[in-house]
């Protein structure tokens, strides 16, 4: 059987299985990118044993290192960008130490915008839900980032030789298809699992039932009602905590992002550079709203 083999990241793990599903006559395997940079001689030995290469962000570069640019021109590849997508979700942030570390709540990785900003200026949590509301997010742009991001990762993955183009119309239609920000649903991983498949040297068998979707075990956020609106969606304020099932609503994951907040030193609690221009308007809003004086 022609051998291929997939270096990804755990949140697309969903796609190589589906990959699986379509293309049985290939021998597939996986090697996590954070897995592949840690064991390079192992890495090295699955590159040059696969006829084709299946490559996610950061493994092409990993790739050249380890078999170099002829040991990848003699393979077919298949470079895959990064599933990216705050169309639903733009209030979602990430926040690192003064290490450049992540700062995780108990909703892993992701952040609020507007409540980290809320805890910096030292409001209380009953005058933090109150900012979640249509007036600020138009005041950070929020209703104008559906549009902007699906232009950008249709693009993206154009660049890439793969047309998701008429995905990306189907999976709005069936309502919010991320759970949070790099997180889709399984089903858009493998609907994109078919379009590689139809790059790679091998005939490809359809099939409709996308597999489960491990990406809900973590956490889910919410569009929130009045961008969903907006987005001609349901929208919610319930939050699902990371690998368990449990739900809170507002504010209780404000109370829980102030928690850790609250034990962090204020030098931990950096935006990550991409968010600059989102914090910059929170801050305006908050500096333009005399009522918002920090809690006593």
């Amino acid at each position: 059987m022609t051998k291929t083999h997939v270096i990804s990241n755990c949140a697309t793990w969903g796609l190589t299985r589906s990959l699986k599903v379509f293309c049985p006559d290939l021998d597939i395997s996986m090697t996590e990118i954070t897995a592949a940079q840690a064991d390079k001689d192992a890495t090295r030995l699955a590159l040059t044993e696969a006829d084709q290469l299946v490559l996610l962000p950061q493994a092409r570069n990993l790739a050249l290192e380890l078999i170099g640019p002829e040991g990848l021109a003699a393979k077919t590849v298949v470079d895959v960008p990064g599933f990216y997508f705050s169309g639903y979700h733009p209030d979602v942030c990430y926040v690192r130490s003064a290490k450049g570390y992540p700062v995780n709540t108990r909703f892993g990785a992701y952040h609020s915008v507007i409540c980290l900003s809320a805890f910096l200026h030292g409001l209380s949590v009953e005058q933090t839900v109150k900012l979640y509301n249509a007036q600020t997010y138009a005041a950070c742009g929020y209703f104008d980032e559906w549009d902007k991001q699906r232009s950008l990762l249709v693009a993206t993955f154009a660049k890439a030789g793969l047309d998701i183009a008429p995905l990306m119309l189907r999976w709005s239609r069936t309502g919010c298809f991320m759970h949070t920000v790099n997180h889709p649903h399984v089903q858009c991983l493998f609907d994109v699992a078919r379009v590689i498949a139809t790059k790679l040297d091998t005939r490809v068998q359809d099939f409709y039932r996308a597999p489960a979707d491990n990406l809900g075990n973590n956490a889910i956020y919410p569009c929130y009602p009045e961008i969903a609106e907006n987005c001609g969606i349901h929208g919610s304020t319930l939050f699902k905590l990371t690998k368990a099932d449990e739900v809170v609503d507002l504010k209780g994951f404000i109370e829980l992002s102030f928690y850790t907040y609250s034990r962090h030193p204020r030098e931990d609690l950096n935006f990550s550079p991409e968010y600059a221009a989102k914090a910059a308007a929170m801050a305006r809003v908050l500096a333009g709203t005399p009522a918002l004086q920090p809690a006593q």
